[in-house]
């Protein structure tokens, strides 16, 4: 029977830097090689935090703050975790999604300069990220350029499509809507269509080329003049291209453009949240205000597979 002495010994184990790392992975888990979920309750936030825990048990740690891994039993080791310089990487990038944890990595010397870039654009972390040992000379050269200020400083919807497309191109890493570590690498291939879209006024929001599995599609927010354009220039082709007005939200049907094991693995059929949500409190007033008052197009190709017509059908349309 465990008494509150012996967790009390182990409690000043986990802490402890100078306990070997064996030791901490053995205070983690149960003689079966289960989690010592009792001991972990009591102690866990002590052994998250010992800079002499192996990369592997935090990564394990951090995975059980995430409440889709085991949503009763959090025990906020992430916080531990998010502050320990032992931490992998990746299993920083992985804690800094959660808000709660950022100024934690801001401060970490091991995050990833890609973490800290993306944290830098809260101004109440950047200070943290301006001060952190692990700051890159490119890093900083990015902070004092001023690049999310960029952002910041669009005052139309013109304005962030010009943002956006230098971004496809990869002449700016900063992009509200990502981790801020460039486009997907399918999105490479499509990058010349997708920026001369947001240079003509249609600035484009998520894409998905077509492959196994796959309907390629586009979606986007638009003034009404160009939404109709749109539409009416693809209307004589396959693509099924759909507008909804400013404020639309919820209630249409779906349409699948995503398989995953032969079921629906996700759909697309009209906004279920404001679309121009990504951009708030990152571009200007003005920006933000057009983008608020933009039709949302989404255009889908029906056919599986196919990853020729849409893209080549929005070149012919510029």
């Amino acid at each position: 029977m465990t008494t509150i002495e012996d967790l009390q010994a182990r409690q000043a184990e986990a802490a402890d830097p100078a306990t070997p790392a064996g030791r901490l992975d053995g205070l983690a888990h149960a003689a079966d090689g289960d989690w010592d979920w009792g001991g972990l309750e009591y102690y866990g936030l002590e052994l998250a935090k010992n800079p002499s825990a192996p990369a592997d048990l935090l990564a394990e740690l951090a995975a059980l703050h995430h409440p889709r891994v085991t949503p009763d039993r959090p025990f906020g080791l992430g916080w531990g975790v998010a502050q320990n310089p032992s931490a992998a990487p990746d299993t920083l990038r992985d804690l800094a999604r959660d808000e709660a944890l950022q100024a934690f990595a801001a401060a970490n010397p091991s995050s990833p300069p890609d973490v800290l870039w993306a944290l830098a654009w809260d101004p109440v972390l950047r200070a943290s990220v301006a001060s952190n040992p692990a700051i890159t000379d490119d890093l900083r050269s990015r902070l004092d350029r001023g690049e999310d200020d960029a952002w910041a400083a669009a005052r139309s919807l013109a304005d962030v499509g010009e943002l956006t497309a230098r971004w496809l191109e990869g002449r700016i890493l900063a992009h509200p809507g990502c981790w801020l570590s460039g486009p997907d690498d399918e999105t490479g291939a499509l990058a010349p269509v997708l920026a001369a879209c947001n240079r003509a006024g249609f600035v484009t929001t998520n894409s998905q080329p077509g492959g196994p599995g796959q309907r390629p599609y586009l979606t986007g927010l638009a003034p009404a003049e160009i939404a109709e354009r749109v539409w009416a220039a693809l209307l004589p082709t396959r693509l099924v291209v759909l507008t909804y007005p400013p404020g639309a939200e919820g209630g249409f049907p779906r349409i699948p453009v995503h398989l995953s094991h032969g079921t629906n693995g996700g759909g697309l059929g009209g906004p279920h949240q404001s679309p121009a949500g990504v951009f708030d409190g990152c571009v200007g007033d003005e920006a933000l205000a057009e983008l608020r008052q933009a039709w949302t197009v989404e255009i889908i190709d029906p056919q599986w597979g196919d990853d020729d017509l849409l893209w080549a059908a929005l070149a012919a349309a510029r």
